[in-house]
């Protein structure tokens, strides 16, 4: 009897049956990699859907959206009601009344120290201008350009499919990061929203600036390219090579497309109007 035992644990020991056949660091592996793969196509699928969604909302739904975000507090910059910000106003009220979906809302334009060369259009319809940018251009009709771009990311729910994204992507990463520092990557994606725009959504708000522009100064270009045609000699050779692999096209890559569509819409040259001369309060 004690013969037949010991037999049969040396068998048992020889054969496999204490250890699986296949390596399990591999299984584990494959397995992982199989779920990141589901998780992806369900990440795809759900933002597809979601932007489609979006875009067939309801306008009076959208201006609820964003009459709630202006309570969010996304930059720590407030307006200083001072002349350079009135004149923002006055150019952004002579576009927007050009699209019925602008034309009714009070945007604010808020006007920042900062050296940056950028506007940002956030949301809760606010939009931001940098000392940077206010000092760089040289025409009304450049400033109107940057600005009607920043009113195409309004009109066209930017805002709202940056959220979207976000807030999907968010929502699968929960069971692996746990609520509670699921929620922190929420916010902490959500105060840089302004800048998550998608390199189709650029492109997309530069046809609607073509458009607001176009209704406002006629069929003229000028200044329609200068200030990218600023930017462009300014970007060093690392921003160039970088925005390749960047959400932004660069600015020489949008130069190009606003300069082929001037030329297909029959653009002329046409005159600047001067950019006002603002002593800062």
């Amino acid at each position: 009897m004690l013969n037949d035992d010991k037999n049969r644990q040396i068998k048992l020991i020889e054969g496999d049956h204490n250890a699986p056949r296949h390596n399990l660091f591999l299984a584990f592996l494959k397995n992982f990699l199989a779920i990141l793969l589901g998780l992806g196509i369900v990440t795809v699928v759900f933002i597809s859907s979601a932007n489609l969604i979006i875009d067939i909302l309801p306008y009076s739904l959208d201006r609820s959206i964003q009459t709630t975000l202006k309570e969010i507090d996304f930059t720590k910059v407030k307006a200083k009601g001072n002349k350079v910000e009135a004149y923002l106003t006055e150019i952004v009220d002579k576009l927007k009344r050009h699209h019925e979906h602008l034309k009714d809302i009070e945007f604010q334009l808020i006007y920042d120290e900062s050296k940056n060369i950028n506007a940002y259009a956030i949301p809760g319809d606010k939009i931001l201008v940098t000392r940077g940018l206010w000092e760089t251009v040289k025409s009304e009709n450049e400033l109107a350009m940057v600005l009607a771009h920043e009113l195409g990311h309004f009109k066209l729910r930017h805002h709202l499919k940056a959220y979207g994204r976000v807030g999907i992507v968010m929502f699968l990463m929960i069971p692996f990061t746990g609520q509670d520092l699921g929620a922190e990557l929420i916010q902490m994606i959500l105060d840089n929203v302004v800048s998550g725009y998608q390199r189709q959504q650029e492109i997309a708000a530069d046809d609607f600036g073509l458009f607001l522009m176009h209704k406002e100064y006629g069929d003229q270009s000028a200044g329609l390219t200068s200030f990218f045609e600023k930017l462009t000699k300014k970007e060093n050779f690392a921003s160039k090579l970088f925005s390749h692999n960047s959400t932004h096209p660069s600015s020489s890559k949008r130069l190009e497309i606003i300069k082929d569509k001037i030329n297909n819409l029959g653009f002329k040259l046409g005159t600047l109007t001067p950019i006002k001369n603002i002593e800062k309060d």
